[in-house]
């Protein structure tokens, strides 16, 4: 979309929250006025500030050094407004006599000169507060100023002493317990990091300032939703995104401050358009427009306007589209707004037709952003749309690759997982039109290839490959010869969606029907199959029964008729299915499962990818069992058959196994078991997905040292080397799926961690049932079998034995997750 987010000044450090200052009590006094008139410029009430410091002012109790005190911070508020005139009269006029207020009027009359954009001398003036305030002995404003340094340092291009400026102030800050400076440090050390594109960086240090509860009414408190929300959206994470700025447009609307209003209004309206909601994101972005073209004009003016204009070339209202186009041009912006303004009209000359007009244009948006991953990509792409309508086949996959390559080298660089996982979501929409200019051409191979570097990169990466590189089709066939498998890709679009079979032999594809047809038949089924406990097999035309029509039909010609071993690469809703549990058409009523060994697997470049360094060790050498916890949450029950189900595992493993129960089943212990030696794991345990943060799932343990979760994102750091990682618990496979990298919860972690098969749930069951199911599976375990084998056998056993249990409900909800180089 191109869209860009501002370099947010020093200034957006403060935010907004209401706060009432009534008339002078008796018992006023020059000082408390000044302590009331600091909370309430803190907190955005800057026409309380001024009002309470003018009248701090009229008392005639004050000291010399409380007067002063007031004086400079009634500068400081109308510095904040912004009233500049005004700001320098009442600096000018300030009665200081102590070193510390000299020092505080310096850095004001920096900041007034930064106001003016008169860097160079802002930055000499803080050199010579900084030498008054180190005489004073004035940490607090010392850390002011080193914030105000590395905002101009910034602004100047030197980075890194910028960074070395808010260092050196957060240290201040933290050793003299000033909290709110060392909010404002960490609040620009993030913006660092965001202006440089490196937004999962700058997420911790946002986060810090919101977990600062004396804060929660400040200015400052509100900036960092509003900068937390930012980095959300930029890397995917939209549901966050507004639930940030929706708090933080809120705080803004109920003070004064109104550049940081606008800036709120504007990252909501962007981060709509970030997620599709255009017509959501237009009145927001209207609204940051004009309070920045008001009688204060902001800089990031442009950037709104073209915002606008992108939301407008997506409704292809391409009037709008210009006219927002040409005001973004209008108000001048910086030149980090050039390649968007390119960009939008290469994207509306290319909507009306003009096809040669819009060629120029990407390449002038390719020259004027070639220094910026998310102005290159869109430009490589339009060029390569440009190419293939005009036949230029050889051409336009040539600009498709090199947007494919500019994704993957700028998603590898991020480094927490949870936003690297998410970031992709908002690029698919390139990936599927590439999908489809190749299956244009015949080319189902290379399609198939493109489909899966959209997914599961983070594992790919784990298991040993390039963080760009992707696998061939040989590799995939190898794969399939390899596992004596048929694996099926699934690919879902809003119009149609895809399965790739392949087998050893080659790769084929099919049509299914659009995501939104599959999603509906995949929530109905779920819904027959947990809510109703329906036998679905002997339900006519069920939901599963048209989603069998829809998802598996269509490939049958391609699978054998007997000994089917199918690995499935799944997409969108389709990872919230257990194909096990789809009724077969036919005269007999039964399951897939009766007729299909079914595996998972994250991704074909996780599936095909190198061998590990670590022979295949026999299931049951040494394992360990983990559960049966004391209850601490009374949302989290204690299990009944937890305590049979981990006795009677281990008889089956005798000395073997290692047993952690009980009050003794902490996380600490967990971690301490030296899990990393173990070729079998087994929780016995709830477990809780977190649907907003999936590395925020938890096992649910007992109460320890450090709580009684057991998150996701502390098995993921491990190094295992587990054949089989078990989660008999609630939802343990997570319950968020993602555009790029499927379904992501206790699966993704271990295999993450290096597990190399994991059994986990997809929702919730029955104690007695599945203690059941996992004894059968271990006794099948210990007679040799491999785990997709004796998971099955369980699986077939209960179905067998009739009775409630044999309802899918209750086999159903666990998969085997495969990754590299294994057999199921």
């Amino acid at each position: 979309m191109g869209l860009r987010r501002p370099r947010l000044p020093a200034a957006l450090l403060m935010s907004v929250a209401t706060v009432c200052w009534c008339a002078c009590a008796p018992s006023e006094t020059a000082e408390s006025l000044h302590d009331s008139a600091v909370r309430a410029f803190r907190e955005g009430a800057l026409d309380a500030a001024l009002a309470t410091a003018d009248r701090g002012l009229t008392l005639e109790d004050g000291e010399d050094a409380t007067e002063g005190a007031l004086q400079l911070l009634r500068a400081e508020i109308l510095l904040q407004r912004p009233d500049p005139d005004l700001a320098s009269a009442a600096l000018e006029t300030a009665h200081v006599t102590s070193p510390r207020l000299r020092a505080r009027r310096e850095y004001l009359r920096a900041r007034l000169l930064a106001l003016r954009r008169e860097l160079d001398e802002a930055a000499r003036a803080l050199d010579e507060a900084s030498t008054l305030a180190e005489a004073a002995g004035a940490d607090d404003v010392a850390v002011d100023i080193r914030t105000l340094q590395g905002e101009i340092l910034f602004r100047l291009r030197r980075p890194a002493e910028a960074e070395a400026a808010l260092t050196e102030g957060r240290a201040i800050a933290e050793r003299s317990g000033y909290e709110f400076g060392l909010a404002g440090t960490l609040m620009n050390l993030g913006m660092v990091r965001t202006a440089r594109g490196r937004f999962d960086e700058a997420l911790p240090y946002f986060e810090r300032v919101l977990a600062m509860d004396t804060l929660g009414s400040t200015t400052r408190y509100a900036a960092a939703l509003s900068n937390a929300a930012m980095s959300y959206a930029r890397l995917g994470e939209f549901a966050r995104a507004v639930a940030a700025q929706e708090r933080a447009v809120q705080l803004h609307e109920r003070g004064q401050a109104r550049r940081f209003l606008e800036q709120a209004l504007g990252e909501l309206g962007s981060t709509h358009l970030l997620r599709g909601s255009y017509d959501e994101g237009i009145p927001y972005l209207q609204r940051a427009l004009d309070m920045a073209t008001g009688e204060t004009p902001s800089p990031d003016a442009a950037l709104w306007a073209g915002n606008l204009a992108s939301a407008y070339i997506e409704l292809e209202q391409w009037d709008e589209a210009e006219r927002h186009t040409r005001e973004m041009e209008r108000l001048a912006g910086t030149p980090r707004t050039e390649p968007l303004r390119i960009l939008n009209l290469a994207k509306i000359a290319e909507g009306r037709g003009q096809d040669a007009a819009a060629a120029r244009l990407y390449d002038d948006s390719l020259e004027a952003g070639r220094d910026d991953p998310a102005a290159q990509w869109p430009a490589e792409a339009g060029l390569g749309r440009l190419a293939f309508r005009s036949g230029r086949t050889a051409d336009a996959n040539r600009h498709f690759e090199r947007a494919l390559d500019v994704i993957e080298r700028t998603r590898s660089d991020l480094l927490q997982t949870d936003y690297r996982v998410s970031l992709l979501t908002r690029l698919i929409r390139f990936y599927r039109e590439y999908v489809d200019v190749l299956l244009e051409q015949g080319r189902v191979e290379q399609a198939l290839l493109v489909t899966d570097s959209s997914r599961a990169r983070v594992l790919a990466e784990r298991h040993g490959m390039t963080t760009s590189g992707r696998v061939t089709a040989a590799d995939i066939r190898r794969a399939a010869r390899r596992l004596d498998a048929v694996i099926v890709s699934y690919w879902l679009g809003p119009e149609r969606s895809l399965a790739w079979v392949a087998d050893a032999a080659g790769v084929h594809v099919e049509v299914l029907p659009g995501a939104p047809v599959i999603e509906a038949l995949v929530e109905a089924h779920q819904d027959q199959l947990v809510t109703a406990l329906a036998d679905v097999a002997r339900v006519p035309n069920s939901p599963g029964e048209q989603l069998y029509a829809a998802v598996v039909a269509p490939i049958a010609k391609w699978l054998p008729q007997t000994d089917v071993r199918l690995v499935i690469v799944g997409d969108g809703a389709l990872n919230r299915l257990n194909f096990e549990t789809l009724p077969v058409p036919g005269l007999e009523p039964r399951y897939l499962i009766e007729d299909a060994l079914i595996a998972r697997a994250p991704s074909l470049a996780v599936l095909a990818g190198p061998a590990t360094d670590r022979a295949e060790r026999r299931s049951g050498e040494r394992v360990l069992l983990v559960g049966d916890a004391e209850a601490v949450d009374p949302a989290f029950p204690a299990l009944q058959f937890a305590s049979a189900e981990i006795s009677a595992i281990s008889r089956l493993y005798a000395d073997a196994a290692t047993v952690v129960r009980g009050p003794a089943a902490s996380p600490a212990a967990y971690l301490a078991a030296g899990a990393e030696t173990y070729d079998i794991i087994h929780f016995a345990a709830h477990a809780t997905a977190n649907m907003e943060s999936p590395l925020d799932s938890a096992v649910v343990l007992s109460q320890g040292a450090s709580g009684y979760k057991l998150y996701a994102r502390d098995i993921a750091e491990q190094q295992l080397s587990a054949d089989l990682v078990t989660v008999s618990a609630c939802r343990s496979a997570g319950e968020r799926t993602y555009s790029g990298e499927g379904l992501v919860g206790f699966a993704w972690a271990f295999m993450r961690a290096g597990a190399r098969r994991v059994v986990a749930g997809l929702w919730d069951v029955d104690d007695r049932s599945t203690a059941q199911l996992m004894g059968d599976m271990y006794a099948q375990l210990a007679t040799g079998d491999t785990p997709a084998l004796a998971l099955r056998h369980a699986k077939l056993a209960m179905l067998a034995r009739g009775g409630v249990t044999a309802k899918p409900y209750y086999w159903g909800p666990f998969e085997l997750f495969i990754g590299a180089s294994v057999t199921p």
